[in-house]
């Protein structure tokens, strides 16, 4: 009892411009999580340091966001006093401890 074989063509998709929602400028810093906030205008992105090193990781949310800027935060996503200076509008520094895991909210 044999199996009938099947071919499944597919066609190329079209090539269309990429873009992140998150981009990040250390390798060994990993976005865990992407979500809008829950209390109002807003994106939370949550970060881990990956490979035991101190960092300091530039974050930018994708322009078609809107998001202007950057607050650390709580695991639940509520802004600190803080802003974190990226100079660019939706960009974000960031000092991170070894394994350190980070919590940002994006506004308006």
């Amino acid at each position: 009892a044999s199996l009938p074989t099947e071919v499944l063509v597919l066609e190329a998709a079209p090539t269309h411009p990429t873009c992140s929602l998150v981009e990040l400028d250390q390798p060994g810093v990993v976005v865990t999580a992407v979500h809008p906030a829950h209390d109002g205008p807003g994106v939370v992105v949550r970060l881990h340091e990956a490979w035991g090193r101190s960092t300091s990781v530039r974050v930018r949310l994708a322009d078609r966001l809107g998001m202007r800027r950057a607050f650390r935060a709580d695991l639940a996503g509520v802004p600190g006093s803080t802003a974190e200076d990226g100079h660019e509008p939706g960009t974000a520094r960031v000092d991170l401890g070894p394994f350190e895991l980070a919590t940002l909210r994006f506004g308006p």
